[in-house]
């Protein structure tokens, strides 16, 4: 009965963490007790025409992905981000962090650009 595995398996769209099948101990004990999380959805998009989003890991997400958003860069004008953060993380809910910013237009002043 020792060293007797389990096979754990969570419903469709979720994972088990701890990875590893509980195994039962000399004293009676499973080793581990899996939780079942929620795969993150694909990053919410970005409008083309002025970023473009960078996934960190392929699907199914789960909370070791994350992705990143990259604002354009064109000749005369830039675009900077704005609040939040780059980095989005999945979390263990299934949703992503919400540090999502906004990619805004900044105009070249004096050779420097004017993000006002």
């Amino acid at each position: 009965m020792f060293d007797y595995v389990l096979d754990y398996e969570c419903h469709s769209g979720y994972y088990p963490r701890p990875k590893d099948d509980p195994k039962c101990g000399v004293d009676g004990k499973w080793s581990s007790r899996p939780e079942c999380y929620k795969h993150c959805k694909e990053p919410p998009p970005y409008d083309p025409n002025y970023a473009r989003t960078i996934l960190n890991g392929k699907a199914p997400y789960t909370e070791s992905s994350s992705y990143t958003f990259e604002c354009y860069k064109y000749p005369g004008l830039s675009f900077k981000s704005k609040g939040g953060g780059y980095i989005n993380n999945c979390q263990t809910d299934g949703k992503w962090t919400d540090r999502i910013g906004c990619c805004f237009l900044c105009c070249r002043y004096s050779g420097d650009y004017d993000c006002s």
